[in-house]
């Protein structure tokens, strides 16, 4: 009678548990060209209407950079070159991590950790006025919705890693809006430095939701060939002179090293 009563109280007590405690979550990922909706996980660029170049099809299963069979990234990059793509993480969660490990190349080489750098997409609503509307730059109206837009790093104390999904941190300015999250987007910037040796290397970006670990494997092609320091160019930068009329030519080489970079 007392065994048969413990195993009562201990099935009780793991129903009992919160429901975040015992969510899953899956993963997938997407190139550095598009934005996932939050609500829905389909692309705002997937709009054959506006955009008849677009992403299209099931971009879940498989995409530029993505393949589900194998939960795999794949990526080309040159030396001194840095390549980016997204992981969305779809499901429910009380506390989220994403951390990189570092790359395996060709024989003892390899690419640290720590040459990656992850950032946590915050959402920015967009209303139908402005949605349905085509701004000055000429660019196609994608409709009202939450779009990625800032890019908080992971290591940020406040916003960064431990964050939940759904998450209340989103919200219009005056609080009256929140969107119904569903997934949420991890932008991924890899570095190449210049004395990388050519070859594949292979890794893994970990995922720990509630204590349960996922994981994203990640396989680089690097080029035997490399971006040079010097830039022999104008970078613009899409602002219309403002950069090239910067007076301490210090703050113009950071803008235009930060352009070379990505």
């Amino acid at each position: 009678m007392k065994a048969s009563f413990r195993a009562l109280v201990l099935s009780a007590s793991l129903f009992s548990l919160p429901f975040a405690a015992l969510a899953d979550v899956t993963l997938w990922a997407v190139d550095d060209m598009v934005r996932i909706n939050p609500e829905t996980g389909k692309a705002f660029e997937d709009s054959p209407k506006q955009l008849p170049g677009g992403i299209s099809g099931d971009y879940r299963v498989e995409n530029a950079v993505w393949s589900a069979q194998d939960q795999t990234v794949r990526l080309d990059a040159a030396r001194n070159e840095v390549v980016a793509f997204q992981i969305i993480i779809e499901g429910e969660a009380a506390k989220v991590t994403v951390v990189a490990a570092t790359m395996q190349g060709p024989g003892e080489t390899s690419i640290p950790a720590w040459q990656f750098k992850l950032f946590r997409e915050w959402y920015i609503r967009i209303g139908e006025k402005a949605g349905d509307t085509a701004d000055k730059a000429c660019m196609a109206p994608l409709g009202a919705g939450w779009y990625p837009d800032v890019a908080i790093p992971l290591t940020e104390a406040r916003f960064g890693n431990g964050f939940s999904l759904p998450s209340k941190d989103f919200h219009t300015p005056d609080g009256s809006q929140t969107p119904r999250q569903q997934n949420q987007a991890v932008w991924v910037d890899l570095f190449v430095p210049m004395s990388t040796k050519a070859g594949l290397y292979t890794g893994k970006i970990n995922v720990t939701a509630d204590g349960a670990v996922h994981s994203v494997n990640i396989r680089l092609n690097v080029w035997n060939f490399a971006i040079p320091n010097t830039m022999n160019m104008h970078a613009e930068l899409m602002n219309y002179g403002q950069t090239a009329g910067e007076p301490d030519p210090e703050v113009m080489y950071r803008y235009f090293r930060l352009a070379q970079e990505h």
